[in-house]
C-alpha cells in the first residue's frame, strides 16, 4: 500500500495485491462502504494498515473510504 497526495489535497492509494493487481484508488473521507469486491478487498487492506500505524502513532483524526481511480 502507499498512500500519496496530489497538489490539489487529494489522497489516493496505489495498491499491489495478488488478487486485485496494481490498483490506484482515491480515498475519501466521506461515502458508502464499498460493495464492490475488489474495493471491499481494498478496504480491508486499508482499515488493517490504518489500525497497524495508529498502534505506534497518534489516532488518526478521520476515516477514510477508498473508490477506485
Amino acid at each position: 500500500l502507499v498512500i500519496t497526495r496530489d497538489i490539489c489535497g487529494r489522497l489516493f492509494l496505489a495498491v499491489v495485491d495478488r488478487d486485485i493487481g496494481l490498483r490506484v484508488y482515491q480515498l475519501l473521507a466521506y461515502g458508502p462502504p464499498p460493495i464492490r469486491p475488489d474495493c471491499c478487498k481494498v478496504q480491508q487492506l486499508l482499515n488493517k494498515a490504518f489500525s497497524l500505524f495508529a498502534a505506534s502513532s497518534p489516532p488518526f483524526r478521520r476515516a477514510y473510504c477508498a473508490t477506485q481511480c
